[in-house]
C-alpha cells in the first residue's frame, strides 16, 4: 500500500483517529478515582460552559448510540426549557451541568461497554 492510499490517523472521517480534549482526558482520568459529585464540582470550577459543550461535542463524533443511547445527543437547553431540573444544591441546573452529566455518563457507559 502506497502513502497515498492511507488514510491519515487525524482525518476526521476516520473512526480510530484519537480524541484529543482535556476535560475528556480528566475525566475519565478521575472518574475511577472521585465521587460524581466531586468530579463535576472541579470540572465546573475549572471548564468554562463553552468548554464543556465543545467536550460534549468531540465525544458525540467519536461514539456509537447504541453504547450511549440516544438521550446523550439530544441538544441541552438549560433548566428554563426542562423543567428546573435540580441540581444537588437545590438551585435549578444549568446547560453546563447537564451538559457534563452527558459526558460523565457516557463515558462511564463506554468503560461498561469495554
Amino acid at each position: 500500500m502506497s502513502e497515498t492510499d492511507a488514510t491519515p490517523p487525524d482525518d476526521p472521517g476516520d473512526q480510530r483517529s484519537p480524541v484529543t480534549n482535556a476535560l475528556l482526558g480528566y475525566v475519565f482520568n478521575c472518574m475511577h478515582f472521585s465521587s460524581v459529585y466531586n468530579l463535576r464540582a472541579v470540572v465546573l470550577e475549572h471548564f468554562s460552559a463553552d468548554a464543556i459543550h465543545k467536550a460534549k461535542e468531540t465525544l458525540a463524533q467519536h461514539v456509537a448510540s447504541s453504547v450511549v443511547g440516544e438521550a446523550f445527543f439530544t441538544t441541552r437547553r438549560g433548566s428554563s426549557a426542562r423543567g428546573k431540573a435540580k441540581a444537588r444544591t437545590g438551585k435549578a441546573k444549568e446547560k453546563e451541568e447537564m451538559e457534563l452529566d452527558d459526558i460523565i455518563e457516557a463515558m462511564e457507559a463506554m468503560d461498561k461497554a469495554g
